[in-house]
């Protein structure tokens, strides 16, 4: 399990594209709202939602956001650092 806030999973480079992971920490302001509530930062999209004792999901935009999930998402890596404080809220 990453301890980092966002964590590198690929880097597309010809593409201008990365797969993060994100960690919703259990103080994060998103928890509890639904994906479509999110800001999320252009050129950015939520691609996985991992839970622990459930199956991974594609979240759709009703999909809430709960503490301790790990999100799998795509982004330019101009938006890395505003896809982080809009999840983590840091």
């Amino acid at each position: 399990m990453p301890t980092h806030p966002l964590t590198h999973l690929l880097d597309i480079r010809d593409k201008g594209l990365e797969i993060v992971e994100v960690k919703i920490p259990p103080n994060s302001p998103t928890i509890g709202k639904q994906v479509k509530e999110l800001s999320l930062p252009p050129g950015s999209i939520l691609a996985l939602i991992i839970r622990k004792h459930e199956k991974p999901q594609v979240p759709t935009a009703e999909t809430i956001i709960q503490a301790g999930d790990q999100i799998i998402a795509a982004t330019t890596p101009e938006s890395e650092g505003a896809l982080r404080t809009t999840l983590r809220g840091l």
